[in-house]
Formats: C-alpha cells, structure tokens, sequence
C-alpha cells in the first residue's frame, strides 16, 4: 500500500513540475512576443509619421548656432583661435545634419521600414501622453490579431543608472504585474519605454489545453488504475478472512452430526441398544435428524456450485408464484424447532411468471428460514405478494434481531455473517443470501432490504413479469 502511494505521488509530482515548467516557458514566450510587437508598433508609428518628424528635426537643425559655444570656448582657454574653432564646429553640425537627411530619406514600402529602425531615431519621437494613447491602441490591435487578447498598459518611465533594468523575462512583480524589459528611447532623459499588463494566465492555459487534457487523463488513469487496484487487493484479503471463517465454520458444522452419527452407532453396536426397540428407535432417529442436517448443509454449499462467467444454469416454465410461496411457507413450518406464525397478503390472483421454479423455490426457502432463525422464540412472519406494472414484488418481513446498518451494505456478500463474537447461536454458512442475490438478479430482479435492530428485517425481491 505505501509503495502504491509512494509511486503514484512521485508520478503526480513529475508531471506536475513538467506542466509548470511548460507553463513558466510559455508565460517568457508571451512576454517576448509582447515585446517584439512594441518594439514593432514603435517601428511603425514612426513611419507613420516620419514626414512630421523629419520636418520638425530638420529645424533643430538649421537652429543651432556655433557662435555661443565659440564664445563660452573662449572665456576659459585664452589663447584658442575663435575663427577656426567656429570653422570647425560648423562642419561637424552640417556633416551630422546631412547624415540624419539621409537617414531619414530612406524608402518605405506600404509604410512598414525594410530594415530595423535605428536606436537613434527613437530620439526624434515626443512620447507625450497622445503618443503612448496611440502606441497604446496599436498595440491592441496587434495582440488581438495574434489572439493575445490580454490588457497591456504602455508607460514611459525615468531610471537612473542604479536601478535594475534587467530582469527576468517572465518576472512578476508584488502587484502581480508582468512587464516587457525596459526599452531606451531617450539617453539624455534616461527615459525608457515598456509594456506592463497582468500575467496571462487563461491565455497561457489556453496554449497548453491538450497538453493539460494529456496530463489529466493519465493522472486520473493512474488514479483510477492504482484505485482499482487497492480495491482488488482489499477485496481478496477481505475474502480470504471470510472464506477461512467458512471452511472453519463449515469444518464444525460437518464434524458435529457426524460424530453424532458415528456415536449412536457405536452405541446400538456395542451396548445392545439393538436389542432394545426403544433406544434403538431413539438413535435412529438421532441419526436421521443429524444426516438431514448434513444433506441440508451440503444442499446450501451445492447451490452456490455455479460457472463463474454464466452463472447458475435457468431453466424458465411459466410458474405461479402465489403457489410457489405458499408450498414455501408449509415446508418452513414443518422445518422449524420454534412456533412460526406466517401471514400471508396476496393483492391478486393472477401472479405467473416465467422462471426457474427450483432456483425460486431455493430463495423464497433461504428468506423464510433466516426470518425464522433470525425471530425470537415465536417466530411472526409478514409475507406480501402483489404486482405492479412490470413487475411482481414479494415482500418478506420479520420482527427478530434485525441487522446493524454497517452491515446491511455486506450481508450478500459470499461467506459473509454479521459479527456476533466469537459464537453464533443461529448456525450457517454465509451462503444463503449470496445465493439469493444472484437466482433474482439472473432473473432480472433486484432485491433490497430493510432493517432496524432488535425491531426487524424485510427483504424486498422484485421480478419481472
């Protein structure tokens, strides 16, 4: 049993830490596709608007004057030559100014760039309130399209050179909070770009669903299989005690009319009771009770002689079950060591059937004779037959020592007696009500029963028509 729970833990674990680990590489996959699709949607923006910006830059341009910086230059070294610091510095301003024209001529085709937007130019776009609206927006549109259809939150941030920028790709934060790594767009500003949005747990679940519909079909195979198999287990053991509890009993059972047998005989053979008419009437009569008590035991163990996959062998003939029971009821009578008084309710007259009249016969005599055994010292017997639309309902009821409701759930289990110590006053097998349950239930029926303590029991059998 522990190494069984042992086993399947160990497995529940491996796939479990197999799931999260695929989990944790698609939540990095998500953040990183986030990240490429701002990257991208800054990209295109950009294009967008690049005549604007272009336009604005160009008069950064032209604005910047040498003249000052000459001016400032010249107050801390003395002897520089303001003339041809001036030269200088002007060229330096038109050859940059002429890279960035180039840079920002090159052509686009449907508005999308044909190569990587260079770092650069990111410095050229105001990320006002407006723009990050927009970028926002796009953004959006672009997860929607990829079925990404999470929230995602574009800020511009300031950090300083400390600050941690760089962090694990699917990291959350202590609000629960995902974010792309943050992406420079302005040196001087230290401002950075990045898209925060709430980690995309039915979107990732959603990626691993026959990966999750894999996982739990064999987990609960395993459950169910190592499930079946501690029952099976628990089952056998159970019915390994109760079978040692019948061959036991039956041992018993077996050796007192035989030895009572063999005793009588020995007496009429070696004390003469052979030549004494009265004693010898006496053991024999001992000796008759004692081997119809034997054959009676045998019978009981005989009828659960059946194939184990068809079961007990039916031979069906129309019967009256009114007339089966009252022979039934005769035969219990006469059997019985106790005063038996049988009541029997018939709600009609027209109660044919087709079954097995001997197997019938055997269930009705098993019920009657355990409502006897199981009375008090005068046995009052409640039997009640009537039929409904589908089928015929036969009601046996008693008013003995009743069985315990943790017992009831057992009671037609093979070998199985309700516990009663280490002695059992009313004598049997186990047999009987195992017998029953399998002669109805190869007929169609059912049978239930009720049962309180020290009040009584009725067995309910229902057959159809």
């Amino acid at each position: 049993m522990f190494i069984i729970i042992l086993s399947l833990t160990g497995i529940v674990a491996v796939i479990s830490i197999w799931l999260y680990g695929s989990y944790k590489d698609r939540l990095e996959t998500s953040v990183s596709e986030v990240e490429r699709s701002l990257f991208n949607v800054v990209q295109n923006y950009y294009n967008f608007h690049q005549d604007s910006i272009k336009q604005h830059h160009k008069g950064d341009f032209h604005s910047f004057d040498s003249g000052d910086l000459v001016k400032e230059l010249s107050k801390v070294y003395s002897g520089i030559d303001s003339s041809k610091l001036k030269v200088i510095l002007d060229s330096l301003s038109m050859e940059r100014f002429t890279h960035f024209n180039s840079k920002m001529e090159k052509p686009y085709y449907n508005n999308v760039s044909k190569s990587i937007m260079p770092p650069f130019l990111l410095e050229q776009i105001s990320f006002d309130t407006n723009t990050l609206v927009t970028l926002d927006s796009l953004l959006s549109n672009v997860l929607k399209d990829k079925g990404m259809g999470f929230d995602v939150r574009i800020v511009l941030e300031r950090m300083h050179d400390n600050q941690k920028r760089y962090r694990p790709r699917a990291y959350v934060d202590s609000l629960g909070f995902m974010s792309t790594r943050p992406m420079l767009v302005n040196p001087a500003k230290r401002e950075f770009l990045k898209a925060t949005f709430v980690q995309p747990v039915s979107y990732v679940l959603s990626k691993m669903f026959w990966q999750l519909v894999v996982a739990f079909l064999l987990v609960f195979g395993l459950i169910g299989t190592f499930s079946y198999l501690f029952w099976t287990i628990s089952r056998q053991n159970k019915l390994a005690i109760l079978r040692k509890s019948f061959v036991n009993n039956m041992t018993h059972e077996l050796k007192t009319p035989v030895a009572t047998v063999m005793a009588a005989i020995e007496a009429v053979q070696r004390y003469g009771a052979k030549d004494d008419k009265t004693k010898m009437e006496k053991y024999l009569q001992i000796s008759q009770s004692e081997l119809t008590h034997l054959a009676n035991m045998i019978e009981k163990v005989l009828q659960l002689d059946m194939d184990e996959v068809k079961g007990i062998v039916l031979l069906k003939v129309p019967i009256d079950i009114k007339l089966l029971v009252l022979e039934v009821i005769e035969l219990s009578k006469l059997g019985a060591n106790k005063e038996v008084h049988v009541n029997l309710l018939v709600d009609d007259d027209d109660f044919w059937l087709n079954a097995d009249a001997s197997h019938l016969k055997n269930v009705f005599n098993n019920l009657l004779d355990n409502a006897i055994k199981y009375s008090y010292d005068s046995a009052k017997v409640d039997v009640h037959i009537y039929k409904a639309k589908k089928d015929i309902t036969i009601e046996i009821k008693d008013y003995g020592i009743g069985i315990a409701q943790n017992y009831i759930d057992n009671i037609f289990t093979m070998f199985f007696r309700v516990p009663s110590g280490d002695l059992h006053p009313v004598k049997g097998f186990g047999l009987g009500l195992a017998y029953v349950k399998q002669v109805v239930e190869q007929h169609g029926g059912t049978v239930a029963v009720n049962s309180e303590l020290n009040k009584g029991t009725t067995f309910i059998v229902k057959l159809p028509l």
